[in-house]
């Protein structure tokens, strides 16, 4: 049973077997969700948007007025990207995979967007010559390979090859913030791309190392196209210490690869010259 579910379950036997203070136990549950709310920086307009209900539904779920629906309360804490467990809990609810804030909240804003290409608000934390590095861009085979194929010269020329397999035993190709943007959104074929954060460590001095749950969804249904784990290292511009007392996040090096779980590449992969 998944996290969602048993959090469903559990709320609703709570709330079920006290009658006498369901609206103690709304009102508890529409304030988690409202401190969720505020820790992921979002509006009230975007998270009903995103929930498919009315702004007046998620306004009387937060003051505590509206008959609680638990799959819209659990998907609501996911969507902010917070365990359903926490609407039950007196735990803050705060993002504190690394205990520096300001990388949580780098965190919080580059793997909790729902956009065609994923990375919009990374553009945000950016060092001006930022590379996003895979080797599945040169791997035959990838969806990100066939892009590459088909690139224009214009393109190829802002590639980089940031390791080569005769000195370094892997080929690793570096490409700019907009080229990867641009990638991605074409890629996207019109979906969504939604990633979670499974774990985060920072590795030595300027290295956060994040395991991540990604999704390629439809855009208009939230059917999904395909799942995958991603795994990625961000190479900061200041060392953790540095961050710690005021200095900017910044990432000037992704390097990431990923493993599918679901996906229909490359068998149902098609790609037309223009």
């Amino acid at each position: 049973m998944s996290e969602k579910n048993s959090s469903v379950l559990e709320a609703d036997r709570l709330i079920s077997s006290l009658d006498t203070k369901q609206s103690d136990y709304s009102q508890h549950i529409g304030n988690r969700l409202s401190q969720a709310l505020m820790a992921r920086g979002w509006t009230q307009k975007l998270l009903a948007q995103k929930l498919g209900i009315t702004d007046n539904t998620l306004s009387r779920m937060l003051a505590g007025q509206e008959r609680l629906n638990m799959n819209h309360c659990c998907e609501a804490m996911t969507l902010l990207g917070f365990s359903p467990a926490l609407l039950l809990s007196t735990d803050p609810i705060a993002h504190a995979w690394t205990g520096i804030a300001a990388i949580d909240q780098m965190l919080a804003d580059i793997y909790g967007e729902d956009t065609h290409s994923g990375i919009e608000m990374m553009a945000n934390y950016l060092t001006k010559d930022y590379l996003c590095c895979s080797h599945h861009y040169l791997e035959e085979g990838s969806e990100t390979h066939h892009w590459y194929e088909h690139a224009s010269e214009e393109e190829r020329s802002q590639t980089r090859m940031v390791y080569n397999e005769r000195q370094h035993g892997r080929n690793l190709l570096g490409i700019p913030y907009e080229l990867e943007r641009k990638w991605n959104r074409a890629n996207s074929f019109g979906s969504l791309f939604r990633r979670q954060i499974k774990n985060v460590v920072l590795v030595d001095k300027d290295t956060i190392f994040v395991i991540s749950d990604s999704k390629k969804l439809q855009a208009k249904t939230g059917a999904l196209v395909a799942h995958r784990t991603a795994y990625e290292y961000l190479y900061m511009k200041n060392a953790f210490l540095s961050i710690s007392k005021g200095a900017q996040v910044r990432i000037r090096r992704r390097e990431w690869f990923h493993q599918s779980i679901h996906s229909p590449f490359p068998a149902a992969y098609t790609l037309k010259d223009e």
